[in-house]
């Protein structure tokens, strides 16, 4: 029997363009475009998420760090565990945040050519929203592309 297929930290690699968009319960609506960098870090890669978010006609800066280990793991900026990335080309994953639960649900299936995507939906009494984020290789040959689809999640 074949292995299923795993996510290599390697694919992840380089620069990316970033587009994010973020739908709450309620129906307020933000976007995120920006870029997203996964650079070497002790014992895995560190990703690093940079744009501006656009929420109600402001806009203002974001930034997030995570730290992907072997296994894949995905871990917070202090080093807790965040979650695991299990086989697969569409892997999923949950995490809780106190009352609020966190699922994700990845589409690697565009790896290692430049492409992949995550899906989050998360519910609680504090939050509900969905955000869906995708991720195109911008340091190809070629120049990259900006344009990346928020429908491949």
């Amino acid at each position: 029997m074949t292995e299923p297929w795993r996510l290599s930290l390697e694919d992840l690699a380089g620069l990316w363009t970033l587009r994010r968009r973020i739908v709450h319960a309620d129906g307020t609506r933000a976007a995120l475009v920006g870029t997203c960098t996964f650079e070497p870090a002790e014992g895995g890669l560190r990703q690093v998420e940079r744009g501006i978010l656009r929420l109600g006609g402001r806009q203002m800066e974001a930034r997030q760090v995570y730290l992907w280990r072997p296994g894949p793991e995905v871990r917070f900026a202090d080093g807790r565990l965040f979650h695991e990335v299990g086989p697969g080309r569409r892997p999923a994953a949950a995490h809780p945040c106190g009352a609020d639960r966190y699922a994700v649900s990845y589409a690697f299936a565009g790896l290692p050519e430049g492409r992949w995507s995550a899906r989050w939906r998360v519910r609680g009494p504090r939050k509900d929203y969905e955000m869906r984020s995708a991720y195109a290789r911008a340091d190809a040959c070629g120049g990259g592309r900006a344009g990346a689809s928020m429908d491949s999640g």
